[in-house]
């Protein structure tokens, strides 16, 4: 079921969309897209986001997956 909404996600339009405006805005480090909501586990809600960046000191590594925690 996952396969089929992360399928259903307009991600390829979400990242032209950023690197377009990146390349209009000099000024700009990074633009940051909604591109779909999904259902996980136990029909929770989440929102998928899109953020492309030319600031390097940004920037991650193949397959790295970063984890960010509420206080």
């Amino acid at each position: 079921m996952i396969d089929k909404l992360i399928d259903s996600l307009w991600a390829k339009s979400a990242i032209k969309q950023c690197a377009e405006e990146l390349e209009k805005n000099k000024n700009a480090d990074a633009f940051e897209t909604k591109c779909g909501d999904l259902l996980i586990g136990d029909n929770e809600e989440v929102q998928v986001k899109v953020i492309v960046t030319r600031k390097s000191d940004d920037f991650i590594g193949d397959f790295d997956l970063i984890e960010h925690v509420s206080k």
